[in-house]
């Protein structure tokens, strides 16, 4: 994404992943989402050498 949001809270991300579970949005072969385990941020750094 390129411009994500900024400081997310637990009770933001807590939310939109309930929101997601409850919409079954996703189709597996292990059956429905049942409950949200972890959201994570993950920061990358990129530099361009050339």
């Amino acid at each position: 994404m390129s411009n994500p949001k900024e400081n997310l809270t637990k009770a933001e991300t807590d939310a939109a992943m309930q929101k997601i579970v409850a919409a079954n949005v996703f189709n597996t072969i292990g059956g429905d989402l049942v409950q949200a385990v972890e959201a994570r941020v993950v920061n990358r750094n990129v530099q361009v050498l050339a």
